[in-house]
């Protein structure tokens, strides 16, 4: 695959990315050595990688009934008959963008963040840990020797915010971001963001509901397994004892967040 930086990236010393992971998914990174990439229309956020063009569509088509009660019936048809073929065109926007973009979406913080634990797990969680340029040097080359054709390009780098919806039409002359993938509404900046996005190539559109990247010797990376904040002893104690058998235990620790139990 061909590998793209969204745009100019700068990590601060202390920096960290985070990924907050369920019990069974962090078995499966370890066991499987693989990054699991969510395809963009299984995300929540309904508005994930849409061009402008394509949210000013569903705008309209979502809007553009409000004040037809003032126009007579002939005029009243044509509106609608518009706002149905918007409607529709963005119908077939979002399907291309989303079913043909996958997402690896990581936390980018200098400590755990106790907003990012309520969201994504739960007591029986944890959380990887890894510096930026680590994890880089560990995904960038697996991608490019990645060789199923159907995949063009990853992408990575931080996600920028904002005020997407509702749509504001004064957008449209505003300057665009370069890849749509890495823009999210602003009331989602707290998740500090930082993805990476495989593109397949639009002819195999929904031939994959998911996306795997096969990770080399991951055993040897200097990453962190931090626990859940809330975890019980003897569950710490079990993840301890599994990443023993890795022969890796020394990575795991617990939580430095300070919580009532």
């Amino acid at each position: 695959m061909e590998i793209v930086k969204n745009k100019q990236i700068v990590f601060e010393e202390d920096d960290f990315l985070w990924k907050y992971l369920d019990l069974h998914k962090f078995l499966s990174f370890m066991l499987n050595k693989k990054l699991f990439f969510n395809r963009l229309d299984f995300l929540e956020d309904p508005l994930e990688g849409l061009p402008e063009s394509t949210l000013s569509y569903m705008d309209k088509s979502e809007n553009g009934e409000k004040n037809l009660e003032e126009l007579n019936s002939l005029e009243k048809r044509r509106k609608i008959s518009e706002n149905k073929k918007k409607a529709f065109k963005a119908s077939k926007e979002t399907e291309e963008s989303q079913k043909t973009q996958f997402a690896n979406c990581w936390y980018m913080g200098k400590k755990e963040s106790f907003a990012m634990w309520n969201i994504y797990s739960n007591p029986d969680s944890v959380a990887i840990c890894y510096r930026p340029q680590e994890l880089l040097d560990l995904v960038l080359p697996s991608a490019a020797a990645f060789e199923n054709r159907d995949f063009s390009q990853l992408i990575y780098g931080y996600v920028d915010y904002d005020d997407l919806w509702p749509f504001q039409y004064n957008r449209i002359n505003s300057p665009k971001v370069k890849f749509a993938s890495f823009r999210k509404d602003s009331s989602y900046k707290h998740e500090q963001e930082f993805r990476f996005v495989s593109v397949l190539n639009s002819k195999h559109k929904g031939k994959y509901d998911y996306f795997e990247l096969k990770l080399d010797n991951i055993e040897t990376d200097s990453f962190l397994i931090l626990a859940n904040p809330y975890m019980e002893y003897w569950k710490f104690d079990n993840i301890m004892k599994f990443m023993d058998t890795l022969g890796c235990c020394d990575r795991v620790k617990q939580s430095v967040l300070k919580v009532k139990k």
